[in-house]
């Protein structure tokens, strides 16, 4: 089982927060520079390394005995989450949106109403 922290939130839940906390300040540092910014691009390769790394060899999380179809199926869960996040990168830099760089000027996280992802006025889109 996942440990919880101080906050009740488990760990997994403070890591998440403590990195779009980074993220975000990383975002607003891009719009108004000021002293050395949050995350560097080496921070970032280490962290997409470390997801890009990550297997499914998953840790039972139970003592219970479990069918050997049990054990197939929550591996099979496992690698497919982790196959989401390394689609989810590899969407994040697809082709198409690495073409078009110079027409982003802020990207941070999505839904956030001030980050641009998209071509400015009268500019036309790269596909």
């Amino acid at each position: 089982m996942m440990g919880v922290g101080n906050s009740g939130k488990s760990v997994a839940d403070e890591f998440r927060e403590y990195a779009e906390i980074l993220l975000d300040r990383d975002s607003e540092f891009d719009g108004a520079p000021s002293g050395d910014p949050p995350l560097l691009a080496s921070d970032y390769r280490r962290a997409l390394y470390a997801v890009l790394a990550l297997e499914s060899e998953l840790e039972r999380t139970t003592t219970s005995p479990v069918s050997d179809g049990e054990v197939e199926a929550y591996r099979l869960g496992g690698a497919a989450m982790i196959d989401r996040i390394h689609i989810a990168i590899g969407e994040a830099w697809a082709p198409r949106r690495l073409a078009a760089r110079e027409h982003r000027r802020h990207i941070g996280r999505p839904g956030r109403p001030e980050i641009i992802d998209e071509p400015d006025e009268g500019s036309q889109p790269m596909t």
